[in-house]
């Protein structure tokens, strides 16, 4: 029983080993293998002693200290070994190309050209896998011969493993014989490299051997002699490029990034892109690196410090991409005027498989439904998104991430755990008394110090990063492109007329927070005074669950989820759009694209709703969560097509504003302000942060490998 339940443990470190070690970045990964290395060293467990009685028999000149040295330097030379073969798998032939450097190859390559084939003789040093992988793209098709494992399972997982790299494995046991196979493969042509320096059979040769007796297999010789393939006239000695020893790191991919002309497959992201706001830089601040939380709430205080050509941008969604949402949508667009301005740009945000995204997302894996700040958020959360969160800040090289929501637990948490370039983050939410913040801050409070420039979308957003974070954040609005929205087309099936006016509602369904109970409970009342209304109401959610909900004698038609396109022409088809959300919004970006498009605004008069509307000026409130306001409000309005026509033009201008062109441009000064002062080395927050991680997906490996090594 307890050689079963270790050889289970076995199975499950080398299958956790192929799926998980290969998703860490390349730092995290090394990393905790030395780590591995040097408690199994420290523990001075049998394979350690073997180990310092080998160094100490072919090194005799060595003290004592050297020796110890030693043997903590061969230990992590073992457990860099099977990080290697655990994210081999990723590797391309061009990066193997570009890893490996040889040594003494002449021989081999001359006797392949010549069709002769080639045997190797290999003793155990280095990575033979990457070797192996390497020679089989570079050489010639490879094949061998392997020991057979315990557990059965290991052995055919490592047989499967060197066979996806393109080798030809044998059982040494177990099997039908190697040698006929082997001569086969010489006389075709082909190369046969043989670990040799342990004989398994008991029948090896006799040699002198660091100048001491030992056996050696015959293997190589035999097979020299039976197909008359010379045997490699020297060691081949396969090495990764100078600096990796400890450093060792997968070759780094600076993944190209979509840059300008670069677009969604539905052409999302396009839009009128017009030049920066002079009158948006009001003087010069300063210089030096900005201290924690200090750049103005105001966005006017910004300036260029320099001239930026081109950066490169990762931009952190924590939300689902695949559920339409006001902080997705604000991601999509900044990131689509940031291509058109040339700046390089991959955005990483949860999404699920069939999702088709923009050429510049990256999916961080599936997210999961999260009931969050009064909605239903979908975030990504975990070991497996952490490891695929570094890969990517690991790939792109950024110049600065750019995370939004950074203490929602979703892949924006991970991000700022992880990055070591500068960070801004945009903050969304509006949650002045939250007891879940207050509990969390101290935790998050040295990740938090890492920020170096702090955005809030609102005064209210505001107000929660100055409550619960302490430190101070710029204003910067979440942005539309007004253009789009102007230019919509009406709609015939959604025009009103005289007699049958059209009110609009967009939001999802089932949140209560956006208030279409609120709507529908106030709808009869308006019917009443106005017998022809039509309420249009577009969203995503369980339809059938409203049509129960509207009054009798009401006239309602569900539109679904809308894309964008329809979107803009339902706002430019109404009559009148009403916004009755009770609460737990920061900002009101729905508010923004509605006016852009012209239609007269109603809006409950929650504090963040009011300030987008101008204090009221530019569209129309009644009390929030009142029935019978928002009836009275919405009746008075739908009888007064001046005031409607007047909600409109003001509207419209001041949804000027809110343009990408000017919000774009302040979120870009923000990256040229803390590139200003940005420090000059990156911290290592990838080893400290994912430390614990390492240890925990490697500590079952440790005890694991160890066994291995005592076997070899």
């Amino acid at each position: 029983m307890p050689n079963r339940l270790a050889d289970r443990a076995t199975v499950w470190a080398f299958r956790a080993g192929w799926r998980v070690v290969r998703l860490l970045p390349a730092r995290v990964a090394y990393a905790a293998f030395d780590r591995v290395a040097d408690v199994t060293h420290r523990r001075d467990g049998r394979s350690v002693q073997r180990l310092r009685a080998n160094y100490a028999r072919v090194r005799p000149e060595l003290t004592a200290t050297q020796l110890e040295t030693l043997v903590g330097e061969g230990m992590r030379s073992y457990l860099r070994y099977w990080c290697d073969a655990f994210r081999l798998p990723d590797l391309t032939p061009q990066v193997l190309h570009e890893t490996v450097r040889v040594v003494g190859d002449e021989g081999v390559r001359a006797s392949l050209r010549e069709g002769r084939g080639a045997v190797m003789f290999l003793g155990h040093l280095g990575n033979w896998d990457l070797a192996g992988a390497w020679s089989t793209h570079e050489l010639a098709p490879v094949t061998t011969v392997a020991e057979r494992l315990r557990p059965e399972e290991v052995y055919e997982a490592f047989v499967a493993f060197r066979e996806r790299l393109g080798m030809r494995i044998l059982p040494l046991t177990g099997g039908p014989p190697a040698m006929p196979e082997l001569v086969r493969a010489l006389r075709a042509g082909g190369f046969v490299p043989l670990l040799a320096d342990r004989d398994l059979t008991d029948q090896g040769v006799t040699v002198t051997f660091c100048g001491r007796e030992a056996r050696m297999a015959p293997g190589p010789a035999a097979l020299a002699v039976a197909t008359g393939a010379p045997p490699a006239p020297r060691l081949g000695a396969l090495r990764a490029p100078a600096g990796t020893g400890r450093d060792r790191q997968r070759p780094r991919r600076r993944r190209d990034l979509p840059r300008a002309g670069a677009r969604a497959r539905d052409g999302s992201h396009e839009g009128q892109g017009r030049g920066h706001d002079p009158e948006l830089c009001g003087g010069a601040r300063g210089s030096g690196r900005p201290a924690h939380g200090r750049l103005a709430h105001d966005a006017a205080g910004l300036c260029r410090g320099r001239a930026v050509t081109s950066l490169r941008v990762g931009i952190v969604c924590p939300y689902s991409f695949d559920v339409a949402g006001g902080v997705q949508f604000h991601v999509r667009d900044l990131a689509g005027w940031l291509l058109r301005e040339g700046h390089a740009v991959s955005v990483l945000a949860p999404a699920d498989e069939e999702t088709v995204l923009p050429p510049y997302v990256v999916s961080a894996g599936r997210a999961v439904p999260v009931k969050y700040n009064g909605s239903v958020a979908r975030l990504n959360f975990g070991p497996v998104t952490a490891a695929r969160v570094g890969r990517w800040l690991e790939d792109g090289a950024f110049d600065v991430v750019h995370i939004h929501e950074p203490i929602t637990p979703s892949i924006g948490t991970l991000a700022l755990w992880q990055a070591e370039c500068p960070i801004v983050a945009t903050f969304h939410s509006s949650q002045v008394r939250s007891r879940a913040m207050q509990t969390v801050y101290p935790a998050f409070r040295p990740s938090l110090e890492k920020i170096l420039g702090r955005i809030a979308v609102s005064e209210d957003a505001r107000r929660t990063v100055t409550t619960h974070y302490g430190g101070d954040a710029v204003v910067i609005p979440n942005g539309v492109y007004v253009d789009r929205f102007a230019a919509a087309p009406v709609r015939p099936a959604w025009q009103g007329s005289p007699e049958r006016p059209t009110i609009a509602f967009l939001g999802r369904l089932q949140e209560p927070r956006k208030g279409l109970p609120l709507l529908l409970e106030a709808l009869p009342a308006i019917t009443r005074a106005v017998p022809g209304v039509r309420l249009l109401v577009a969203g995503p959610g369980d339809q059938e669950a409203v049509r129960a909900a509207v009054p009798d004698g009401c006239s309602v038609e569900l539109l679904g989820a809308v894309s964008d396109d329809d979107k803009a022409a339902l706002f430019r088809s109404a009559d009148l759009y009403v916004a009755p959300n009770t609460g737990g919004e920061s900002f009101g970006i729905i508010l923004v694209e509605a006016m852009a498009a012209g239609a007269p605004v109603l809006a409950s008069d929650i504090p963040a709703f009011v300030r987008v509307l101008d204090g009221g000026r530019a569209g129309a409130t009644f009390a929030n969560e009142s029935s019978g306001s928002l009836a009275e409000a919405a009746v008075a309005l739908l009888a007064d097509p001046a005031r409607r026509a007047e909600l409109s033009r003001l509207g419209q201008d001041r949804a000027r504003q809110f343009d990408w062109s000017v919000v774009a441009d302040q979120v870009l000064a923000v990256y040229e302000t803390v590139l200003l002062g940005a420090p000059a080395k990156p911290r290592g927050a990838v080893s400290r942060r994912l430390e614990g991680l390492g240890r925990s997906l490697t500590q079952g490996l440790g005890d694991s490998l160890g066994r291995g090594a005592r076997r070899s």
